[in-house]
């Protein structure tokens, strides 16, 4: 075992791309196994799993531009709560750790043009 701060014995991703003429569809996991606040070990956080959504629909040449695609995606699809940065900085807060929030459910819609 390590002993570094925030050591991750694992971070698997992993994700499929379905295609169907001008759609696509991405689910993603994205899973982080248990780490550690402190250099000794004392402070276990938890693992974590957290699950994506992109959605996307791609409209080829048009008048405007070769192609325009418009994506909407779905970031922590089912809101789970966990850590995600553990800051271990020695020269603050008398070399304690501090701890983040992971982003909860968040959606973003976005529109591209391809010339």
């Amino acid at each position: 075992m390590s002993s570094l701060i925030c050591h991750r014995a694992w971070l698997i991703k992993a994700g499929l791309i379905y295609k169907y003429d001008e759609f696509e569809i991405v689910p993603m996991i994205r899973y982080l196994t248990d780490r550690y606040g402190d250099a000794e070990h004392k402070e276990k956080i938890g693992d974590y799993l957290v699950t994506d959504l992109n959605l996307s629909y791609t409209k080829r040449k048009l008048s405007f531009t070769d192609a325009l695609k418009i994506s909407l995606q779905f970031h922590n699809l089912f809101d789970n709560k966990y850590v995600s940065v553990i800051n271990s900085s020695d020269d603050n807060r008398a070399g304690k750790a501090s701890y983040y929030v992971g982003a909860p459910f968040t959606t973003v819609l976005s529109l591209s043009m391809g010339f």
